[in-house]
This record gives C-alpha cells, sequence and structure tokens, in this order.
C-alpha cells in the first residue's frame, strides 16, 4: 500500500511539469513566423503552379527592388529555374552563368555549375 502512495504522489508531483510542457508545446507551435519575400515568395508560389513566366516577372521584380543580397542571388537562380521548365534553355543558362561567375563561394554558384553541367550533357540550350 506505502509503496503505491508513493507512486500517486511521484505521479503527482511530476503533473505539472507534464502540464508546463504541453502549454509550451502548444505556445511553440502558435508562434512559428511565416517570412514573406513579397514578390519573391509571389513567383515561387506562382512557379509551383508551373506558371514560370509569371513567377520569372515576380523573381525580376524582386531583384528590382533588392538587387544585392542572398536572395537577390536565389531570385536569380529561381529565374534560371523557370526558364528551364519554359524550355528556353539559353536565357536559364544565361542566369545561371552570371551566377557563377559573380558569386563564387556560395552554394547557388555551385548550384548553378551543376545545372550548366546538366544541361550541357542533356543539350538543353538551344
Amino acid at each position: 500500500m506505502r509503496d503505491r502512495i508513493k507512486s500517486n504522489r511521484a505521479s503527482v508531483r511530476l503533473l505539472p511539469f507534464l502540464l508546463l510542457s504541453v502549454f509550451a508545446a502548444g505556445c511553440v507551435s502558435r508562434g512559428v513566423e511565416r517570412f514573406d519575400f513579397g514578390a519573391y515568395s509571389q513567383g515561387d508560389k506562382l512557379f509551383q503552379k508551373g506558371k514560370y513566366a509569371e513567377a520569372i516577372l515576380k523573381y525580376q521584380a524582386y531583384i528590382e527592388e533588392n538587387p544585392v543580397g542572398n536572395m537577390a542571388v536565389i531570385a536569380r537562380y529561381s529565374i534560371g529555374k523557370s526558364y528551364l521548365a519554359l524550355g528556353q534553355g539559353d536565357q536559364a543558362k544565361a542566369c545561371f552563368e552570371q551566377i557563377a561567375a559573380e558569386h563564387k563561394g556560395l552554394i547557388w554558384a555551385e548550384l548553378s555549375d551543376r545545372q550548366l553541367q546538366e544541361m550541357a550533357s542533356s543539350g538543353e540550350t538551344q
């Protein structure tokens, strides 16, 4: 009987910590912020819907508003991917070459180099 009472007391002591954990987990899930990068985010939504030409316009608008920084490089890369999806290999190649030349050391330059290699091996430039 005493063992059972001790076990119940231990459970009661843990209850506040359990409730606090559940409450904190609920706060964390509600506190997640979604970032919106304006025209870039709009371009991504259009890209995901297969509206590549419209996506390019949004990515270009983002670059005009924010010509420097990592997001501008990512927008340029996304323009290249959009051109590829449209079958416009020469325009895609120009985007990837620009990124590879101007942003050495960034992952986007590496990814651009890979795109260029894949394009060369598959003959995607027109």
